[in-house]
């Protein structure tokens, strides 16, 4: 489910709010490239352990920005 927004009826402290989540949004998905480099890093038996490792933090980041989209 998709929702439209319609810019033109935000107040300025609504748009300061939609500016702090897209903030922390951006710092969330810093923070899980940051652990997606590290699955590449890590010197882990075979490329399966380490395809395992990235699949395991993309499904983690997916849940917790949708979580905190609230979508």
């Amino acid at each position: 489910m998709s929702r439209v927004l319609d810019v033109g009826s935000y107040t300025s402290g609504q748009w300061h709010t939609v500016g702090k989540k897209l903030s922390n949004l951006s710092c969330l998905i810093v923070i899980y490239y940051i652990l997606l480099q590290q699955c590449l890093q890590r010197p882990l038996p075979s490329k399966l352990l380490q395809k395992k490792c990235m699949i395991r933090t993309v499904n983690q980041m997916n849940l917790q920005i949708k979580d905190y989209l609230d979508i």
